[in-house]
C-alpha cells in the first residue's frame, strides 16, 4: 500500500498560469506532485520549501522538479538510497 500527499498553501487554483508546484520523481519516472505555492512566492523561500521535503522524506526517489505554471525552472536529478 502506498500514499501521497499534496499540499496546496492558502487558496490555489492549480490551472493558473504563475501558480508554482513541486514535484517528486519516482525511480519509474512518475511524478509525484507534493506541494503547490501561491505564484507571489519568492523563490529562496520555494527552495527552503524543496529543502525541507528533501530533508522529510526517507522513501527512494531520484529527482525534484519546481513548475511555474506549465515552465519547468528546477530539475534535479539525484541517487537515494
Amino acid at each position: 500500500m502506498h500514499a501521497h500527499l499534496t499540499v496546496l498553501e492558502g487558496p490555489i487554483d492549480k490551472g493558473a498560469p504563475n501558480v508554482f508546484k513541486i514535484s517528486l520523481v519516482t525511480p519509474a519516472g512518475d511524478e509525484k506532485e507534493t506541494r503547490w505555492l501561491p505564484e507571489n512566492t519568492p523563490m529562496d523561500e520555494i527552495m527552503d520549501r524543496v529543502e525541507q521535503i528533501l530533508g522529510g522524506l526517507n522513501v527512494p526517489f531520484k529527482g525534484i522538479r519546481v513548475y511555474r505554471g506549465q515552465d519547468l525552472l528546477v530539475d534535479e536529478n539525484f541517487e537515494m538510497r
